[in-house]
């Protein structure tokens, strides 16, 4: 099932690259927005009204597609090494300490009488 919607996916992909780059620009870019072609926004598109009808087709499909990827990957079962690994016991209590106390140079001898 994953790899027939990838399939169609990537066959979409490909089909709305060529339907866009087979459509004719209608401002020609930034030259739209600085030149004297103001009267190019309000004129009739020059592509054929099939091939825009396709586009947002093939879009809307890409849209679906991307969309029933994503939940069938999250519905796949991944093989996962952290999940295998046994969980130890928490730990109980304070750390232990592991730095002790240094000697007595000289053992101290007790207080004599007099």
């Amino acid at each position: 099932m994953y790899t027939l919607f990838l399939g169609i996916h990537i066959t979409t992909c490909i089909l709305l690259v060529i339907g866009i780059l087979l459509q004719a620009s209608k401002g020609g870019g930034f030259s739209g927005i600085f030149g004297s072609s103001g009267e190019v926004i309000f004129s009739t598109p020059s592509s054929s009204s099939f091939l825009r009808k396709a586009t947002w087709g093939l879009a809307l499909m890409f849209g679906l597609t991307s969309v029933t990827l994503t939940m069938l990957t999250k519905a796949r079962m991944f093989h996962s090494v952290v999940l295998e690994q046994p969980a130890g016991p928490p730990p109980t209590g304070p750390a232990p300490q592991t730095q002790q106390q240094p000697a007595p140079a000289q053992p101290q001898q007790p207080a004599q009488q007099k």
